[in-house]
Parts: C-alpha cells; sequence; structure tokens
C-alpha cells in the first residue's frame, strides 16, 4: 500500500510540472504556458513558484537583464530545467546594463553615471571585448609596462627617482608585483617626485615587498590615453571613457552575478549564455546535483564560474571565456561528486591589476580545490596568466586534458599545479595525473627584479608538500624556461610512461629542510620519455637544501633514498644535483659527489 501511494504521488508531481516560457516580446501579465503567451522578464522567472520537472525556456536570440535567482529546489530525478527554445543564438542573461547620458569633459573624455551606485566597477564591455581598465604605463610600454620602484617603506610606500614628471595618480589604484607569484593593489593616497603612498594592499600579511620590483597606475583620468580606456570614480558613481567620438554600445557589470543560486538542489541549467558579472557570472554555493551544459559564460569581473561547498556537480560541454581572474573555480572542503568535462576555457587572467587581487589561486583557467571526489577530463584550458588547472584534495582524477599556453602574467606556475600548504597534517590520496598535454609554459619576466632568469612556468608542477599522485602518460613540451614535472617536497609520487621535451630539465625534485618531518619520499620515477631543450639541459635534477654539514650525501646515494628511480639516470650526464648545506642560517651550495 506504501509502495502504491510512493507511485502515485510521484506520478502526480510529473502530471503537475510545466514548461514555462520567457521572450523578450512576451509580457509579465502572460500565463508564460506558451510561446504565444511568454513571460518578459527574469524578475518574473524569479518569482515563479517551480517544482521539479519544471522547464523554463528562453527564447534564442534575445537577451535578458537581470540576475537569475530560482528560489525552489527540484527533485531527485526529477530537476528543475532551464533551458532556451527557438532558434539562433542561446539566449543571454546578462549583468552587464548599456550606458547612456554621455557628456563630453574635453581632451576625448566623456563621463556617464553608473546605475546602482556601486562601489567599483570591474567590467566594461564595447563590441563584445573586455576593455582595458585606464593604466600608466601601457602594457605596450617598456618592461611590459611596469615601473620599478627602489625601496621600500612598510606595506604602504615605494620609492622610485623617476617619478618626477608624471602626473598626480592620487585617488587612482597603485598595482604591485610582489612577487613572482603575486599582484597586489592599493589607492594611492599621496605621490611626489620620488615616491608614492598608497593603502596597504590585501596581501602584505603573507608577503613582503621586494626591491627592484615593478608598478603601475590605473583606474584614474590621467591613464585614459587610447579608445576604450575607462576609469571609474566610486565616490561619484561616474564611468569616465576615451573616446574620439561620443561612446555607443559601451555596457558595464552592474550586477554581482548573472546566475546566483544558494543552498538548492537538483537543478539543470543547459543552452543557455551568461554574461558580465561583477564578481562571479555564475555563483552557487551549498547546494547538490547542479548541472550546468552547454552554456557560454563571458565578460566575468573576477571568477566566471564559481561553486562553493555544492555537490554533485556536473560541469560539461561550456565554453568559459574572458574571465578577469579564474575561468571556472570548485571550491570547499564539504565539496565533493564534482565532474568538469569537456570545457573550453579561455583568457583567464590576463589582463596585470584588474580583476580580484588574492593570492595565487588567482588568474588561473580551471581551478578544483575541494574535499574530495572530482573527475577533471577532456577539457581544453588556454590562455591563463597563471597556472592552467590547479587542484587540491583526495581522489581527485586528471585525465585526457590540453593545457596550452600559462604563466603569461605570473609565473612560478605549472600547466597543471597542485599546492598542499605549509603543514602536511595529512597526505593526500588517490590523486591521478593521466594522459594529458601541456604545452607553452610562459614566463611573466615583467616587475621582476630577476628577469627570465628568475621566472619558471613548468608542465606539471607539485608544489610544497601536494603528493599522493600518479603522474603518468602525459605529454609536456615546450616549456623551456621550466621543468617538465616539478617535485616540491612531495611525498608519494609515481611518475611513468610520460613523455617530456622541450624543457630546461625533464623532472626536478627540491627538498627543504622544515621541522614538520622527513619530506621527499616515496618517490618512483620509471619508463618515461625525456629530452631536454638542448644539451646544456638536464633529464633529471635534484636540489636539496636540507643536507647537514659536512655534506657526505652523494647524488646516487641521496636518489637511492627517495624512493625507486630508474638507474639509468642516475648515471646520464644530463643528471645532476645541487646539494646546499644549511649552516647559520644560510644556504650554503655544496658539490655532488
Amino acid at each position: 500500500m506504501i509502495a502504491v501511494a510512493a507511485v502515485v504521488f510521484f506520478m502526480a508531481s510529473r502530471a503537475r510540472a510545466t514548461t514555462y516560457y520567457v521572450s523578450a516580446a512576451g509580457s509579465d501579465s502572460n500565463a508564460g504556458t506558451s510561446e504565444v503567451a511568454a513571460w518578459q522578464t527574469i524578475t518574473k522567472v524569479n518569482a515563479a513558484n517551480l517544482v521539479g520537472g519544471d522547464h523554463v525556456l528562453f527564447r534564442r536570440g534575445d537577451t535578458f537583464e537581470g540576475t537569475l535567482t530560482p528560489h525552489n529546489s527540484g527533485t531527485t530525478g526529477n530537476p528543475i530545467t532551464f533551458d532556451a527554445y527557438g532558434s539562433g543564438d542561446a539566449p543571454i542573461v546578462s549583468a552587464l546594463t548599456t550606458l547612456s547620458g554621455w557628456t563630453s569633459v574635453g581632451a576625448n573624455l566623456y563621463e556617464a553615471t553608473l546605475p546602482g551606485a556601486r562601489d567599483a566597477l570591474m567590467v566594461v564591455v564595447i563590441d563584445g571585448a573586455t576593455q582595458q581598465i585606464g593604466r600608466y604605463p601601457r602594457a605596450t610600454a617598456d618592461n611590459g609596462g611596469y615601473l620599478t620602484f627602489e625601496s621600500h617603506t612598510g606595506a604602504t610606500r615605494v620609492s622610485d627617482v623617476d617619478l618626477g614628471g608624471l602626473p598626480s595618480f592620487v585617488g587612482g589604484q597603485i598595482v604591485l608585483r610582489v612577487n613572482h607569484w603575486v599582484i597586489d593593489r592599493g589607492v594611492v593616497t599621496a605621490q611626489t617626485a620620488s615616491s608614492v603612498d598608497f593603502t596597504a594592499p590585501v596581501n602584505t600579511s603573507s608577503y613582503e615587498f621586494e626591491n627592484g620590483y615593478g608598478y603601475f597606475f590605473q583606474n584614474h583620468i590621467a591613464t585614459l590615453t587610447a579608445q576604450g580606456d575607462w576609469a571609474y570614480d566610486a565616490a561619484r558613481h561616474v564611468v569616465t571613457i576615451y573616446s574620439t567620438a561620443p561612446p555607443v554600445g559601451v555596457r558595464a557589470s552592474v550586477r554581482d552575478s548573472a546566475l546566483y543560486v544558494v543552498s538548492l538542489h537538483d537543478l539543470q541549467f543547459q543552452n543557455l549564455a551568461f554574461e558580465g558579472g561583477s564578481t562571479r557570472t555564475i555563483n552557487v554555493s551549498n547546494g547538490s546535483n547542479i548541472g550546468v551544459a552547454d552554456c557560454e559564460v563571458a565578460f566575468s569581473g573576477t571568477h566566471g564560474v564559481y561553486f562553493s561547498g555544492t555537490t554533485s556537480v556536473t560541469f560539461e560541454r561550456n565554453h568559459v571565456h574572458d574571465s578577469l581572474s579564474n575561468g571556472a573555480q570548485f571550491s570547499g572542503g564539504s565539496a565533493s561528486g564534482i565532474i568538469a568535462r569537456s570545457n573550453l576555457i579561455v583568457d583567464s587572467g590576463i589582463r596585470p591589476g584588474m580583476g580580484d587581487a588574492t593570492l595565487a589561486t588567482t588568474h588561473v583557467g580551471l581551478l578544483v580545490n575541494i574535499g574530495r571526489d572530482a573527475t577533471v577530463e577532456y577539457n581544453t584550458v588556454r590562455n591563463s596568466g597563471y597556472n592552467g588547472l590547479s587542484f587540491d584534495g583526495d581522489d581527485i582524477r586528471i585525465r585526457n586534458n590540453i593545457v596550452d599556453r600559462f604563466g603569461s602574467v605570473k609565473d612560478d606556475c605549472g600547466g597543471i599545479y597542485s599546492w598542499h600548504g605549509s603543514v602536511p597534517l595529512t597526505l593526500n590520496t588517490g590523486r591521478v595525473i593521466d594522459g594529458n598535454i601541456v604545452f607553452n609554459g610562459i614566463t611573466a619576466p615583467a616587475g621582476t627584479a630577476e628577469g627570465v632568469s628568475g621566472g619558471s612556468a613548468s608542465g606539471i608542477y607539485m608544489d610544497f608538500y601536494a603528493g599522493g599522485v600518479a603522474i603518468t602518460n602525459n605529454t609536456v613540451y615546450s616549456v623551456p624556461y621550466g621543468r617538465g614535472i616539478i617535485l616540491n617536497n612531495s611525498r608519494n609520487v609515481t611518475i611513468t610512461g610520460n613523455t617530456l621535451y622541450g624543457a630546461e630539465t625533464g623532472i626536478a625534485m627540491t627538498h627543504w629542510l622544515f621541522s614538520e618531518g622527513p619530506l621527499l619520499s616515496g618517490i618512483v620515477i620509471q619508463d618515461n620519455v625525456i629530452f631536454p631543450t638542448d644539451s646544456s639541459g638536464k633529464i633529471l635534477r635534484y636540489f636539496d637544501w636540507g643536507l647537514d654539514v659536512p655534506m657526505t650525501a652523494t647524488l646516487v646515494d641521496r636518489l637511492h633514498g627517495l624512493g625507486t628511480i630508474n638507474e639509468k639516470f642516475l648515471r646520464l650526464a644530463q643528471c645532476d644535483a645541487i646539494l646546499y648545506a644549511l649552516l647559520s642560517g644560510e644556504h650554503r651550495p655544496g658539490s655532488a659527489a
């Protein structure tokens, strides 16, 4: 009897399922249940009391301004689906709005008021392209558009003898290359002929400035010198743009997201386009059983796609592009069951100074940083400002992806990268990097004191304590200023069946001496094919910063202690070690006997 009642309830639920239509030519007073009686706005959709099995269909070719914010969940096996109908381009849910009422203020500068009295403006789009916020020097200038500071005072002043003669940038922003992997910014409060004062950037508690590094100014009218350059005055809520004629078709981000989902389950989004979120264009948190398929995500102020604390996510066949921070990110220790498959993620974090000013978790194409269980496969990740594909967590499968061009804005990075933190309280397990193709590692020397020699972009990079991984059957090439594979204090790593060529070093391992205990162990290296860039390159290189004085270990002895390594490596001239002794707090180079 109970089973019969359950079946009757299920059939009744299916019978109640309704298809709703939304068209720019519709009306919110319509029933919405047919194409000729379609709703018109996102507001109407958000107010709808949807149930499992319902479909909401947006007309192709139309644009709907607003944030899609469902407030009902579907049921297991019976999701609420948001989709498209008709023919033509995918319908667009847009967090952008077109600016109007431009006023000329002279010198090819025009002003317009940004609706919504927002504290910040992240994205300006003209003719389908994200516009550069005004900056001085321009990115095409010498040193990649970076000035150089000779010294600094705390985290709020830099000194540069070449500041004389420049216009005042007070009220604008200063963008600082703090080191190879951090770019930060503050607001300029004072400027002289030899120094700049500014509010402390957000990362100064973790990283101190390094003298001889670079900076530039942005978001000030004095930086507006080329068509489309823009700045935003938050106090007046005014956008200023450089244009040789009255601006037309200028769109700006006025909403944080185009899709916002909180604590819901069993939802499916497909065949739609989302654009222009000031922060995260797609923002989903604390949900479950969420699917996004065959969608486009574009022009994002920070992350294109951001899932936080959400379980059982399927994200497949989507095109994510023009994100100012990360392309797609899946985060949260409670998150699990992530599938990211067959997506194209392009142009993530490639504009220095724009997007989110946080640490090495930005300027990444695809980032999966969860508790456990993710499958990341058959994706193409192209043109990322920092890491191409980054991950952390247990039971993570990175398979058959293509990662092309990474490290163009920040470096000391990897095409496929993992970092486990400064204290290895637990060891990761069940991680696989298999069958991927990684190429075109680009270093970012502009704004650094060392230049090209100080930066690196490696193919597969297991950074501090990242381990518990099998690295198998991958192809890495064209990383001339990096390593094919690098292990940094890693444990329990198997490297087999990989083809590595066009790298400064095929496989590199680095051991640092810290108080947490023995590191860089359980290493297996067998049956790899390695061709360095040239005869001076190395097949295998080992760095040891932890040997006691006097140094008695030979390269072969030390490598034998790491695990199981192909004996042929240990006898080739293209293998070496750089052994360092820790003596009175100083690292001093030794020799490999």
